[in-house]
């Protein structure tokens, strides 16, 4: 299984989940997706609803919680049968404007980037703790002038590297921390990528991503530390009227590419008094690494949208490349997947569930859910401070 398409990003609002409120008990839902466990974390403000993000280890099971109202990051790990707090990581200056983490293809560093409005802001580096979990924080760097402000970290699968990008120019650069250097080194800029939509693939090497300025996407193909190489341009308005691009993904197979689209469907039948929603689906020739002309899944065929405008909560496909995850609004589906076309063929699950957010927070990502690396739980924080796990079944 791909570990590094196993989650991406999830971005909007939601009520607030089902639970007891009790600390460390177990409670269920309704349907096949199922709340195992709440844990009271230690948050005592007045704040109505968590808004930081949430991330997860691919080894060791640790789900790290970054809560930039009170700069704290909780480590949460396996005690026997059920999680608890491990760790707690305080006091950590310019947390409330982090704009986005991520943790290093080779697991063992935790990287946020943050607003330093019209200056350079810094990339926080917490060290991680394989074994145990526990952060320790380095002293960081200020990244360049050309990422203010920084809108992703894109890291490489198995590798020290990682991408930062930006929205306002088609300009990222390239950083590395290998276990010689107490802080990422800069490998080289690298034009063509931006914006906050990309995919890499497990080996390192191709790039599936939007530019800012135009939404074109791209495949470009990284030879660090020389200027990349760009396979294929791809103007997603050739097949579909889109006013924005909400999510991207390649499937664990690598043989798709999903583009997760809104704005007003270009076939007839559609009602374009209302935004539409939509997955473009690429189909990629692995000897050439190119896309072919995409197969439009109109979500209205699936789904009844009613009124909603809103965007994707979760985005991801299952590690045996059968299911598709997707959440709007308060509702959870799973949806059937045709292995060999790439196709969403079906519903297979509708079920109430909500991810823990009530707006969208003011960053350019940053996620309120994130799956175990296995896919068999996700994790999200309910109504203020409670950490929730939920079970995904292996079958529906």
């Amino acid at each position: 299984m791909k570990k590094s398409y196993l989650w991406l990003f999830l971005l909007v609002s939601v009520m607030g989940l089902v639970s007891t409120g009790c600390d460390g008990c177990s409670t269920k839902s309704s349907g096949p997706i199922e709340v195992s466990q709440t844990l009271s974390l230690p948050i005592d403000d007045d704040r109505e609803d968590f808004k930081g993000f949430i991330l997860t280890s691919a080894e060791g099971g640790f789900v790290y919680i970054i809560d930039d109202v009170t700069g704290a990051i909780f480590t949460m790990g396996r005690d026997k049968d059920e999680y608890a707090l491990l760790h707690t990581l305080s006091g950590i200056e310019g947390l409330e404007r982090a704009k986005h983490a991520a943790i290093s293809g080779d697991d063992k560093t935790l990287y946020i980037a943050i607003d330093g409005g019209e200056s350079p802001g810094p990339l926080l580096v917490l060290t991680r703790d394989r074994k145990t979990g526990e952060l320790s924080k380095d002293d960081g760097i200020i990244l360049p002038e050309a990422l203010t402000p920084p809108t992703r970290i894109v890291p490489v699968p198995q590798s020290s590297r990682f991408y930062v990008t930006t929205d306002r120019s088609d300009h990222s650069v390239l950083f590395d921390r290998a276990e010689r250097h107490d802080s990422p080194a800069i490998i080289a800029p690298q034009p063509g990528l931006s914006g906050r939509n990309h995919v890499v693939s497990s080996d390192g090497k191709l790039i599936f991503g939007n530019l800012s300025a135009t939404r074109n996407l791209q495949i470009l193909e990284m030879n660090p530390p020389e200027v990349p190489k760009l396979v294929q341009s791809i103007d997603p308005h050739d097949y579909y009227p889109l006013s924005h691009l909400e999510g991207i993904l390649l499937s664990p197979d690598e043989r798709f590419l999903y583009l997760a689209v809104s704005g007003h469907s270009p076939l007839p039948q559609a009602n374009r008094s209302r935004r539409e929603k939509a997955f473009l689906v690429f189909a990629r020739s692995t000897d050439i690494n190119k896309l072919s002309r995409p197969t439009i899944i109109e979500l209205d065929d699936l789904i009844d949208l009613e009124e909603f405008a809103g965007r994707n909560d979760v985005l991801a496909i299952s590690g045996d490349n059968k299911h598709l995850f997707i959440h709007f609004d308060s509702t959870f589906y799973v949806l059937g997947r045709d292995m060999d076309t790439g196709v969403v063929t079906s519903v297979l699950v509708k079920q109430d569930l909500s991810l823990g957010a009530s707006s969208m927070p003011p960053r350019a990502a940053g996620g309120h859910a994130a799956f175990s690396s296995d896919m068999k739980e996700l994790y999200t924080v309910q109504n203020r401070n409670e950490f929730t796990v939920l079970t995904i079944p292996e079958t529906f």
